[in-house]
């Protein structure tokens, strides 16, 4: 029997989540046991968040450079896919340092890799006979595409977002499964570097989780630049044969050369033994946590997307830092909280949310909501950059609290943290007109939004009358 190694924490995974546990507690002077036996940055270095925003980014130059004579310039493009890809690849390497192995065992980190499983309710094994006991354990193993059933789909060659991006050649026609954030992101990518696309979405509407009418606005816009958009559309089956792969759907047969698959992920759960750790879990939910981020074992402890929550970097380093705080410096009264959550889909222009959906706010505080609304027409940054596609739309209580922003905007992303911190504060809006914002700029939208809100009450005769007598009195 092999030696049982003794540590402060051992942790499942090396994505965001396990990293910064990993790194703080290090440096904090804890043994730190990292059991990784795929990438170290996990899914979002490797093949999601980094190499999507960089293909995102190489689409958006070649877009622009075909839209220049809108500015009264004139060019010509030429898009050279494997410099692209290339290009892709260089971010991932640019990055990579940060996720290393040499930098985490610079920290103090003992990182194994190869992948762990659980033996007992506190100690961890791999394939090589290697185990290690910790006080405590967190899971962290994140995410893998979900698969949908489709009768002949494991016949044939399809890609994922971990195989798209050791793309080579461009496709010709790329057919996307999958109507999310994915999907939609990597549908006008591929469209705007040349490849036509057919986007299949099972729903009547594409990100189905984000507010209708501005994905709607999102929905034409695509269409608009020659992405075609089947909804309530089902797959049936798939073939193929020579280098056509063939989609039987509800809507007829389509044919394409490619076929990327972007139905969604669920959690990295199997393999890890949890029944010996006494960890309840659910093959597709994930590992069940409580508001600490612990499991039904209580010195094992779950985050990121293996929890099945918010699939997103930041609400996986969110999680670690509950972490942090409640086991490492006995903070007992950090939980996690979700009514702040900002989530962004990086097309053209982007779309952001953050807080509750009009449904969601509806549901709570009934018809005592308020909805204002902001085009991005009416601000002059966005004309100044030919972006005037799109709306901001806040929802507020009946006392000006704002509830939930929504975003369709150049840059609407980075509208999203004064929105966050105004919810965490339970702010309200009337906060924000003390705030002077430099002209012009794209957040110059978030000041318009004061103002309409602000405007029915502000020009009502009621005021007038004040107004007037003020002035007359102090004018």
């Amino acid at each position: 029997m092999s030696k049982i190694e003794k540590f402060d924490l051992a942790i499942l995974g090396a994505g965001s989540g396990g990293l910064v546990i990993a790194a703080v507690a290090a440096q904090l002077g804890y043994k730190v046991a990292l059991f990784e036996g795929g990438k170290m940055g996990g899914d979002c270095l490797n093949y999601g968040c980094v190499p999507s925003k960089a293909l995102l980014a190489a689409a958006k130059a070649a877009q622009t450079s075909q839209q220049t004579v809108k500015f009264g310039i004139s060019t010509k493009v030429h898009v050279d896919f494997p410099k692209v890809m290339q290009h892709v690849q260089d971010v991932i390497a640019q990055i990579a340092p940060h996720d290393s192995i040499e930098r985490f065992e610079s920290y103090g980190v003992t990182v194994i890799q190869e992948y762990g499983y659980f033996i007992d309710k506190k100690t961890i094994g791999t394939p090589t006979g290697r185990q290690v006991a910790a006080r405590r354990i967190i899971i962290a193993t994140g995410s893998k595409p979900a698969l949908p059933t489709i009768s002949g789909l494991e016949k044939i060659s399809y890609l994922t977002n971990e195989t798209i991006f050791d793309l080579k050649q461009r496709p010709k026609h790329l057919a996307i499964i999958g109507g999310g954030p994915i999907g939609i992101e990597m549908a006008q990518a591929f469209s705007r570097l040349g490849s036509k696309i057919t986007v299949f979405q099972s729903n009547a509407k594409i990100l189905p989780h984000d507010d209708s009418e501005l994905t709607e606005v999102l929905h034409q816009s695509l269409q608009e630049e020659g992405i075609t958009i089947c909804t309530e559309c089902k797959i049936n089956q798939v073939s193929q044969a020579g280098g056509n792969i063939t989609l039987d759907t509800n809507s007829g047969s389509f044919k394409a050369s490619h076929l990327l698959v972007a139905t969604g992920r669920q959690p990295n759960v199997e393999n890890l033994c949890l029944e010996k750790a006494g960890v309840d879990y659910d093959a597709h939910k994930g590992v069940y946590t409580n508001s600490q981020q612990r499991t039904s074992n209580p010195n094992i402890f779950a985050v990121g997307d293996v929890t099945g929550l918010y699939r997103f970097t930041h609400m996986a380093a969110d999680q670690a830092t509950i972490f942090i705080k409640r086991v490492l410096f006995g903070n007992f009264l950090t939980k996690r909280k979700h009514h702040n959550i900002p989530w962004v889909t990086y097309t053209d222009p982007e779309l952001a949310h953050i807080g509750l959906t009009l449904e969601q706010a509806k549901q709570r505080y009934g018809d005592k909501v308020t909805v204002t609304t902001v085009k991005a027409e009416d601000v002059d940054r966005n004309r100044t950059e030919r972006a005037t596609t799109g709306l901001l739309k806040i929802i507020t209580d009946y006392k000006g609290r704002i509830l939930g922003v929504n975003a369709l905007s150049a840059h609407a992303g980075e509208l999203l943290p004064v929105w966050g911190l105004m919810i965490h504060k339970r702010m309200k809006l009337s906060e924000l007109s003390n705030v002077i914002h430099a002209y012009p700029t794209f957040s110059e939208i978030n000041r318009k939004a004061v103002s309409a809100y602000y405007s029915k009450a502000l020009y009502a005769p009621k005021t007038q009358k004040i107004s007037r007598w003020l002035f007359r009195l102090f004018g």
